[in-house]
């Protein structure tokens, strides 16, 4: 059959969704595999940053694909539910504060960056929607890409850190984006490990705690240590003996931890275990204090802008200060009703992928909007689209 052909012809509905399934897989690549490459080389001086940053670019080439992902496979014909039209609701409102930062001249350090985000959050949602979670072919890429990558990590490693956070190379604008590149490992990783068997699994887990310890993101850290405890929860049979023995696990870890502190390169993820003299908890706990005063002083509309670019507060009260009262409550009910309803509705696919997938998301974000991120965190929308892709396999369509 001709390629245009087969792009267009729903005839063959196995053909369709094997080729959306694949285009959906090829985006993935793109955004992030790709940027760790890119930005690990553009650190190290074996290329020119000619695409800047490379997110921007990565997004912009992955959003046909993802069109035409969704074009050509087969629609489901289930209605959005509640969780899907509060995501609506909550871009919707996003959208709407950009207008407002347009119309009253918010600086472009502020409204530039924010703009790029609301574009990537439609192209991150198809990819959560649209990629073949758990598919046994893309899986087993996956995990070749998953070995790919932390070898890449490794042997770019210096003072026990990746490329040495701070370093920048002539010819690059600026330092690696290590929490950037902390994403999309994560993600990289979701793709590779839940559907593995158990020792796959536990060893995987123990390679990306490695990996994330030398990248050196301490918020993309503790978000996964949370991420492999809710995959493992979903899996364990007694579920009681497994969350008696992960207290003690995290109890002995962050004594360990503590011990030893400055003793190992790269502490800075070791200082966690005490955070009442680490700067940066102290300089978010300052922004947090700054948050509560905009929204004080604009409780309903919001006051977008209201600080300077970078010193927005760490957490999901951003998400107030910039879309007001309406935008808070819709982004914690989002949180709140997708969690309940893979628990309440959706319990009987607890140990398949995209369940695992959805319901780690869902919790390394719930963590990471309370403690450590701002609204635009790009986890939300993979989530908010693997919950989707959830719904439509449990109601009997593939993805």
């Amino acid at each position: 059959m001709p390629y245009a052909t087969m792009f267009t012809d729903r005839s063959n509905p196995n053909k369709s969704e094997g080729v959306a399934r694949w285009l959906a897989f090829g985006a993935f690549c793109i955004m992030f595999p790709a940027y760790i490459a890119y930005q690990i080389s553009v650190q190290k001086g074996v290329i020119h940053p000619y695409l800047g940053g490379y997110f921007s670019a990565g997004i912009a080439i992955s959003l046909p694909l993802l069109l035409l992902a969704a074009c050509i496979k087969p629609h489901s014909r289930i209605p959005p539910d509640l969780v899907e039209w509060l995501f609506v609701l909550f871009m919707l409102l996003f959208g709407m504060s950009l207008a407002v930062g347009v119309y009253f001249n918010v600086t472009p350090e502020i409204l530039k960056p924010n703009a790029i985000t609301w574009v990537s959050f439609v192209v991150l949602y198809l990819l959560g929607l649209l990629f073949p979670w758990g598919e046994r072919t893309a899986t087993l890429y996956a995990q070749f890409i998953f070995v790919g990558l932390l070898l890449l990590i490794v042997l770019n490693t210096a003072g026990g850190q990746l490329v040495g956070v701070g370093y920048i190379a002539p010819g690059a604008d600026k330092e690696l984006n290590y929490q950037a590149v902390a994403l999309a490992y994560i993600v990289a990783t979701l793709a590779a490990l839940p559907p593995a068997r158990v020792l796959i699994r536990y060893a995987g887990y123990i390679l990306s705690i490695i990996a994330l310890y030398l990248i050196g993101a301490r918020s993309e850290f503790i978000a996964f240590v949370l991420i492999a405890g809710t995959i493992e929860f979903c899996m364990a049979k007694r579920k009681a003996q497994f969350v008696a023995l992960g207290i003690v696990g995290i109890v002995v870890l962050l004594a360990l931890a503590h011990a030893m502190l400055g003793t190992l390169p790269g502490s800075r993820i070791l200082g966690l275990s005490d955070v009442s003299e680490d700067a940066s908890s102290i300089a978010r706990a300052a922004l947090t204090s700054e948050a509560w005063l905009s929204i004080s002083e604009a409780p309903f509309l919001g006051n977008y802008g209201s600080y300077l670019p970078g010193n927005y507060a760490h957490n999901i009260l951003s998400a107030w200060v910039d879309m007001g009262l309406l935008g808070f409550v819709t982004l914690a009910l989002l949180l709140t009703f997708a969690g309940a309803s893979i628990m309440l509705t959706y319990r009987g696919q607890i140990r398949t992928p995209v369940f695992l997938v959805t319901a780690a998301l869902l919790m390394a974000n719930i963590l990471l909007l309370l403690f450590a991120k701002y609204y635009t965190y790009q986890l939300l929308p993979i989530a908010i689209g693997a919950y989707a892709n959830l719904r439509r396999r449990d109601a009997g369509y593939s993805t």
